[in-house]
């Protein structure tokens, strides 16, 4: 193959790789950005959910990938009737961990209108290696994930088989 045909043939496989990359929002940690921390409280939608034969709490929706992504991370708290209500595009397995997070939560998975399962009481692991994060999984695909005070879901009974309505403010 001539030199010209190399280098025809490598510009055109670097633009097919281009095309291919992945649409992905970048959150910077506050290393990166110099100004501290990033975090969401404040600046999502809110919204009710409430449970069958539970309470009902306020609710910040996080639909974009970036908030997704940055979830309660840097948050110091939240209110025992408040919680972060995850709409994804799809139903998926998902997978949380808590990085950078200040204090445990209750995370409960949700599909369909019904709690499909909790993973309670999951704590911060200050210290410790992102490679080496304890991950919480779905136990099925879902498309939205809810996460809670650490107890919450105990407190109120909330379990597999519950329904969960949710709506906008």
């Amino acid at each position: 193959m001539s030199p010209a045909l190399r280098r025809l043939a490598l510009c055109a496989m670097l633009a097919l790789l281009a095309g291919c990359q992945t649409n992905s929002v970048r959150v910077d940690t506050p290393a990166q950005s110099g100004t501290g921390e990033h975090s969401t409280e404040g600046t999502l939608p809110r919204g009710k959910l409430s449970f069958e034969g539970g309470p009902e709490i306020s609710i910040e929706i996080a639909s974009t990938m970036e908030n997704i992504r940055l979830g309660l991370s840097y948050r110091e708290s939240l209110c025992e009737s408040c919680g972060l209500y995850f709409v994804f595009p799809g139903e998926d397995i998902r997978t949380f961990w808590m990085r950078q997070m200040r204090f445990p939560i209750d995370i409960i998975w949700i599909n369909h209108g019904k709690v499909i399962g909790v993973a309670a009481d999951t704590r911060p692991e200050p210290g410790v290696p992102e490679s080496q994060l304890a991950t919480y999984k779905s136990p099925q695909p879902v498309r939205n994930v809810l996460e809670v005070p650490a107890g919450f879901a105990a407190r109120h009974g909330i379990k597999a088989g519950t329904k969960v309505k949710v709506w906008a403010e």
